[in-house]
């Protein structure tokens, strides 16, 4: 009823066909009846034509269940800006200031020591109006130069027909608001089963083995480039205790690697015209492009096996960007080269499709199996399969940097080589977008580069249209709260000089109401004290924004 009754009195300094933005800690309960309750009370009233968008501040959103998430969120109110809804909640670490000391105060001493306590609070925030302002303009540009080049980038990935779809259904949530902003939120769908995801890969190897002469020969190069790194990340998850059927294993997966490798060798040789003076680059074998973390397993498993066993894994493949600088030239196989360059932009390709849906597969396996175990059995099973999804994940990441390596040596085509940038062990973290969207902390979040690479969106079905549906909305909506929130702080600081002035009349104005013969000194002193504080302030308030934005304020 308290509640009820502040809104409605709040609101009636709101003229009537207007929004009004109510930020409460429960709104998603406060809300539901509001308006029966206003209309069968005798002292509430209400605008009929006054429309309540209700929202919950970010930091209480957090313990509210998922399904309040979209509905209640300040992210997804258009016009909100880029805040957080709290204002009580930010006062109570200066509150603590003084709690140890009103401990053993009476009931009146102690209100009195909060009330001045939090007069002063309210006067320091006064005075420190500019200097806040100018810091959150700051984090606003700052907010929008980070969410803005990334949304367009990823737009600009993404097919036309799906951001056109998508934007409607926008357009449509923002309108209707309510059950509509669920499109926010993550559909659990089901993964792709193993033999789905098999039967792709497979499809891809065929597509591109068939090829004839040097291309298919140069395929067949990278084909066992793949297999060393796979057969090393299959040694070095044997660990040191393998049994003899696992050492068997190995040993027939070695006959098979090396017979390919020699008979690659020798069409290479003949179609590279290699002779006794060929020089190799340093950067040779497939160590110095491995997992730092496989390498390492590697190296440390190689005392326990005889020495050849570990040779094959880290053989240098012929190909033109083994060679040592100048020696494609003195080869005269710069077309193989460039065939290869080709071939390794398509391994790049190959392996970031590979990479983003193992993450992708990785994010709603969190989603919907580690969040919904229940049991120890269960949970068990979900981190086993996102141990799965990290090491597929890790290993892709393995084969671009082999084939950006490669590129690298080739100094073919070098404007997109720039575009290709190292993956790090962050850029693997589980997409917050699919598993806690309520987190904290999520204002200027962005995808990593490599989800904005080629046309992303189309390379693993269902599941990885999902993702991108989910990251494409709120990348949108984080960039346009922050657009709002970068032009309502301009409006903000206008409205703070001219609240200042405002102050400097109604006390020139108080000093005209008193006439000269009853006007004591003391109180024209004050009056004349009050005008000249507000005056500076106003004047130091216009000068910092006017520099701040780089252009008058007014």
């Amino acid at each position: 009823v308290n509640m009820d009754y502040s809104i409605c009195q709040a609101l009636k300094r709101f003229p009537g066909h207007v929004q009004a933005l109510i930020v409460y800690d429960i709104c998603c309960q406060w809300s539901i009846h509001f308006r029966q309750r206003v209309s069968e009370s005798e002292f509430l009233e209400l605008y009929d034509s006054l429309e309540i968008i209700g929202a919950v501040g970010k930091w209480h959103l957090a313990a509210h269940i998922p399904e309040c998430f979209p509905k209640f969120s300040l992210n997804f109110v258009e016009g909100a800006g880029e805040v957080d809804g709290e204002i009580l909640e930010t006062l109570w670490s200066r509150l603590d200031e003084v709690a140890g000391m009103a401990q053993a105060m009476s009931i009146a001493h102690h209100q009195e020591v909060i009330d001045e306590h939090m007069n002063d609070s309210n006067w320091r925030k006064i005075i420190r109006l500019s200097d806040s302002l100018c810091e959150k303009w700051s984090r606003a540009e700052k907010g929008l130069s980070e969410t803005g080049p990334t949304f367009e980038q990823l737009s600009d990935s993404l097919d036309a027909s799906l951001v056109q779809e998508w934007t409607a259904q926008e357009r449509v949530a923002m309108e209707k608001c309510g059950d509509h902003l669920n499109i926010y939120q993550v559909r659990l769908e089901k993964l792709p089963t193993l033999a789905e995801i098999r039967l792709k890969l497979l499809e891809t190897e065929v597509r591109h083995g068939n090829l004839s002469g040097s291309v298919s020969t140069l395929t067949e190069g990278l084909a066992i480039e793949k297999s060393q790194m796979l057969l090393q990340h299959h040694v070095a998850s044997l660990g040191s205790t393998c049994s003899v059927a696992q050492k068997n294993e190995l040993l027939d997966r070695r006959r098979k690697l090396e017979a390919r490798i020699t008979a690659y060798k020798n069409q290479m040789s003949v179609i590279m015209k290699l002779d006794d003076d060929t020089q190799w680059s340093i950067q040779d074998g497939n160590t110095a492009d491995m997992d730092p973390q496989v390498a390492k397993s590697s190296d440390d498993l190689a005392e326990y096996y005889p020495d050849e066993w570990l040779v094959l894994e880290k053989e240098r493949v012929t190909l033109p960007s083994s060679l040592a600088p100048g020696k494609v030239e003195r080869l005269s196989i710069e077309l193989i080269a460039m065939v290869e360059a080709e071939l390794r932009k398509g391994q790049v390709t190959d392996s970031l499709e590979s990479l983003r849906l193992a993450l992708g597969e990785k994010s709603l396996c969190f989603r919907t199996e580690v969040r919904n175990a229940n049991t120890q059995r269960t949970t068990h099973r979900a981190w086993d399969n996102i141990h799965k999804f990290d090491s597929e994940a890790r290993k892709y990441r393995a084969m671009y940097r082999q084939a950006c390596s490669a590129l690298r040596r080739l100094s073919i085509n070098p404007e997109y080589v720039a575009t290709l940038h190292d993956i790090t062990d962050d850029d693997f973290k589980v997409a917050g977008d699919l598993t806690d969207e309520r987190r904290f902390g999520q204002r200027s979040d962005t995808l990593p580069w490599f989800w904005r690479f080629g046309d992303a969106v189309n390379s693993g079905g269902p599941c990885m249209r999902e993702f991108y549906r989910v990251s494409w909305l709120r990348a949108k909506a984080r960039y346009l709260r922050w657009s709002e929130e970068f032009k309502f702080v301009e409006y903000e600081m206008q409205w703070t000089v001219n609240w200042f002035r405002w102050k400097e009349m109604q006390w020139c104005q108080r000093l005209r109401d008193v006439e000269d013969e009853e006007r004591p000194l003391g109180l024209d002193c004050y009056c004349h004290k009050q005008m000249v504080l507000w005056s500076s302030l106003a004047d130091q308030a216009q000068t910092k924004f006017s520099a701040k934005l780089g252009h008058p304020l007014f």
